[in-house]
């Protein structure tokens, strides 16, 4: 879940006219229609390659999706943060597929629309907002007739109470529309792309052999700490020529230098007297009314409706369930700065975990996910294990494995139907869970042996600072702001006066908070509007007072060779020490594996099992030389030295094992095709692919 970045920008227009009164005179209308071009022109809150988005737009369209949550309930500035960054990545994509779907003639039909709307494929989009709430399913005469009189029904007729709610109706049925079409076009053409990138012969055989020889092998290894850095000389002439040849590497984007001082408000007594107050109210309402609506109530946590084993209980659960019957209470109890009240709900005898795989699918369109689903099924059905399935869709980044997990675990990190499904599951079968998260293919391939476990209802109170508390830490860093106006004194002091300071610090435009600091873009935003030397007022950022003072301004281009100076040195330094530990090895003229041991002063290792696939190998970690090196060496004769990331190497081949599976072309085509098309929907989704050659400018900052 994944989480969204909100981006600011805040930038000044300041048009000085000093001249004289006649020069002001005939200039006076150029000078106005500029201003109006200015005007406009910082009102843009995005241009994508020359197309722009109007700010009064934009913020009209965020309005309209964040009233439909609050409907739902309160949003916190990160949730309205959230749907500010989502309307923003519609808006790009939006512009970008249409503009790419103009230039190589790509459209929806008038025949696809109607398809779309009325025909025999309505959208999924449509399906999945006009379902039956009786059947839970998607009726189609209901769909028709509301749509007929939705569009036939002239506002003006409508009683006045009604109109506002028909206006709201009418435009989220206009965007579902808008929404149906481009969905339909992103469909098309990830299926012209998806269909343009066939593997090949030569690159099914690639893929069959990177995995399919599994190879043992010995090795000796020199690290280039063994030899000291100060016998090794780098001049600036070299560090100059390494910087030239890795410039595109060091692009750095504009950034703003601060430093800061965080406060953390800490509650008094007196606030975990109040607090102690609130959970006995509730022990007394959990003995007689409603679970979840007590726990709803008086919790800071919800209630979630899953066992969990002794050993997953604190100490204080612990104490409780030993001795408690159905129905006790106990409580309140204090650990650190919660208290906690606990009902024992129930006792079963169930495995405490279970051993799970798992694979997001990536949203989109319902017909391209489905295929998706079934090709990556259908793999591990075909014998294929579910490790293997997962690195090749996700292209060697994820096996799927996310170990052993508890009921408890899982029902927090999805959701308890779907905790319960997979405790329920019979082990091996793959299937999709669907939980309120998205949909995932799953496997439960182990079980713990059945244990005692407890379903508590528990009221937590984790105690908050009062604004009484508030105000004593407000007004002591008033007192040390209004006593270091300058930005030396305000770093110098700060020791002394109890703070810890945070310097040198670079915020960038992009950067959606400041790292450890809830609500903090507003200081990022600051920033930007600041120059050096200034210094911030007071700003509250979650649970913490901020002040913050602009050091400087780095520019966007490329890093200065000063600035990355040691790293350019270390990565000449260590080539050089591979170099003087190669020539001393082969100087000895060894001519065994042992006996470039004894020269190296080393013992001999062993990995086992390595394919050239392998993305990370036992006792080394990732270290592509040594799979490449491996993989063309010959059986029982050792390597000659080659440097890696972190020093000297030599490997001797032991055994080559054929795999047992037989080269099937075509199986292994439609296995590369579905790694593609993985891929390329992940791509799609995220806006990745139209976006990396678009010239974008952003500018949020200057808004939010």
């Amino acid at each position: 879940m994944a989480a969204l970045e909100k981006i600011r920008n805040k930038a000044g227009l300041l048009i000085g006219a000093v001249g004289i009164a006649l020069f002001a005179f005939v200039i006076g209308d150029g000078l106005k229609n500029g201003s109006t071009w200015n005007n406009q022109r910082k009102n843009k809150v995005v241009t994508v390659d020359g197309e722009s988005v109007d700010i009064y737009d934009f913020q009209k369209r965020v309005e309209e999706i964040t009233n439909r949550y609050r409907a739902n309930g309160s949003l916190t500035e990160e949730q309205t943060a959230q749907i500010r960054e989502s309307v923003l990545e519609q808006l790009i994509a939006k512009i970008l597929l249409d503009k790419t779907a103009n230039e190589i003639g790509l459209d929806v039909e008038e025949n696809e629309i109607h398809d779309l709307f009325v025909g025999d494929n309505i959208s999924p989009l449509i399906q999945q907002n006009f379902t039956n709430p009786q059947t839970n399913r998607f009726d189609k005469a209901q769909y028709l007739n509301t749509v007929r009189q939705l569009e036939s029904t002239d506002v003006n007729d409508l009683p006045a109470e009604q109109r506002e709610g028909f206006v709201k109706y009418k435009k989220w049925w206009e965007d579902l529309k808008e929404n149906v079409i481009l969905q339909k076009k992103l469909s098309k053409f990830s299926t012209l792309i998806t269909s343009a990138i066939s593997p090949n012969s030569l690159d099914a055989k690639a893929a069959y052999d990177e995995n399919n020889i599994s190879i043992d092998f010995n090795y000796i290894f020199q690290p280039f700490s063994s030899i000291p850095d100060s016998t090794v000389k780098v001049t600036d002439a070299e560090i100059e020529q390494l910087y030239r040849e890795r410039r595109e590497a060091f692009k750095q984007e504009q950034a703003q230098i601060v430093d800061y001082i965080v406060v953390p408000v800490n509650p008094s007594q007196s606030d975990f007297q109040k607090a102690e107050e609130r959970l006995l109210k509730g022990k007394d309402e959990l003995a007689t009314q409603n679970i979840a609506e007590v726990v709803s109530e008086y919790s800071d946590e919800p209630y979630i409706d899953a066992y969990i084993s002794f050993a997953g209980l604190d100490e204080n659960q612990r104490v409780f369930v030993q001795t408690a019957k159905i129905n006790d209470i106990e409580g309140p109890k204090l650990n650190r700065n919660t208290y906690s009240v606990y009902k024992l709900l129930n006792t079963k005898n169930a495995p405490d975990s279970i051993k799970v795989n798992i694979l997001n699918l990536p949203g989109g369109d319902a017909n391209q996910v489905e295929k998706l689903t079934d090709s990556l099924i259908n793999v591990v059905k075909s014998g294929t294990p579910f490790a293997d399935m997962a690195k090749s869709a996700t292209n060697g980044q994820s096996d799927g494995s996310i170990g052993w997990q508890t009921e408890i675990a899982i029902a927090k990190e999805l959701d308890a139907k779907a905790a319960a499904t997979l405790f329920d599951a019979e082990l091996n079968k793959t299937f999709v869970l669907k939980s309120s998260y998205g949909q995932h293919i799953v496997q439960v391939v182990e079980k713990t042996k059945p244990v005692k476990k407890y379903n508590l209802a528990t009221i937590t109170a984790t105690v908050t600072p009062s604004p009484e508390t508030h105000n004593k830490y407000y007004n002591e860093l008033n007192q040390y702001l209004t006593a270091n106006t300058k930005l030396d004194s305000f770093k110098a002091s700060a020791a002394k006066a109890g703070y810890r300071i945070r310097t040198n610090m670079k915020f960038t435009p992009n950067q959606p908070s400041v790292a450890g600091l809830e609500e903090s873009r507003q200081i990022i935003k600051w920033a930007y509007e600041h120059s050096k030397g200034d210094i911030s007022d007071i700003y509250t950022c979650g649970n913490n007072y901020v002040v913050a003072a602009v050091e400087g301004t780095q520019k966007e281009g490329y890093s200065p060779v000063t600035a990355i100076y040691d790293v350019l040195k270390r990565e000449i330094i260590n080539r050089k020490k591979g170099k003087i530990l190669i020539e001393r090895l082969e100087s000895q003229n060894p001519t065994s594996l042992e006996s470039y041991a004894q020269a190296a002063n080393t013992e001999i290792k062993e990995v086992k099992s390595l394919t050239f696939a392998t993305p990370r190998i036992t006792g080394v970690g990732p270290e592509p030389v040594l799979n490449a090196k491996a993989s063309v060496a010959e059986l029982n004769k050792p390597t000659k030295p080659f440097a890696g990331q972190s020093g000297v190497y030599v490997l001797q081949v032991t055994n080559k094992i054929p795999g047992t599976q037989a080269y099937d072309e075509s199986t292994k085509k439609q296995q590369l095709a579905m790694q593609n098309r993985y891929r390329l929907m992940s791509l799609l989704q995220s806006n990745t692919l139209l976006k990396d050659h678009a010239k974008i400018n952003d500018n949020m900052i200057r808004f939010y």
